[in-house]
């Protein structure tokens, strides 16, 4: 764990969209007033936990990150990878629950700025373009899960599957694996176990998913999405 100089500090957060537009005086205030952290997670070690409380402002700056999403019931659980500059759960900071909603692990060795909650309050929210950036990133994030919770779930059990996956996955991209059986898969589709698997077998002769045993395989979520019936 350090602290930021300066010139770390210009050139780190010029990355981050949560500081983009914020001048150099007011970056200026950000380190005189504000603990700016850089925090090194070592592979395989958690950087915060499902459940946790928030505390922090967390910026992934580099590194690849696991994130694994278990449901409540503990009856299935959702993994994917991020390998770009990502805040995590930013919503969760001031939000109505303030703790993580997933897990998120070091897949590979990642860098994180870390502010602290009361330096956000302090000095952070203090800042007018940092306030737009802020407002700007909640109200994308919710306007994202309004259109996904209002949209249809599809004619085809292929459809509703892919919608089961998308609604849960914290990206609408990349590679996801989903843990669970065809029975609880059933439960939340309302399907038999039967149509289930039959379903999960035609998408994986179209090449959209692999299977083994309780595990799903999506290797491109954005290129999942089947056609609807006819």
């Amino acid at each position: 764990m350090t602290n930021l100089s300066y010139s770390d500090m210009y050139e780190l957060l010029s990355a981050i969209p949560l500081f983009r537009g914020v001048g150099g005086d007011d970056l200026g205030l950000i380190l005189d007033r504000a603990n700016l952290r850089r925090v090194t997670v070592e592979r395989g070690e958690p950087i915060v936990m499902q459940g946790d409380a928030c505390r922090n402002l967390i910026v992934v700056l580099s590194g690849r990150v696991r994130v694994v999403t278990q449901s409540v019931r503990n009856d299935y659980s959702l993994v994917e990878w991020i390998d770009e500059v990502h805040t995590i759960e930013l919503e969760q900071l001031y939000g109505l629950q303030q703790r993580y909603a997933r897990t998120y692990e070091a897949d590979t060795e990642v860098v994180c700025l870390v502010v602290s909650k009361d330096d956000v309050r302090r000095t952070l929210m203090g800042i007018n373009i940092w306030r737009i950036n802020l407002l700007n990133a909640l109200s994308t994030a919710q306007a994202r899960y309004r259109d996904m919770a209002i949209e249809a779930l599809g004619d085809s059990l292929e459809e509703q599957i892919y919608h089961f996956v998308r609604l849960r996955a914290l990206t609408q991209y990349g590679p996801k694996q989903l843990t669970i059986t065809m029975a609880t898969l059933g439960r939340y589709t309302n399907s038999s176990r039967v149509v289930v698997s039959n379903a999960l077998h035609r998408l994986r002769e179209k090449g959209r998913i692999e299977m083994k045993a309780g595990e799903i395989g999506f290797a491109s979520l954005e290129a999942f999405q089947p056609q609807s019936s006819t």
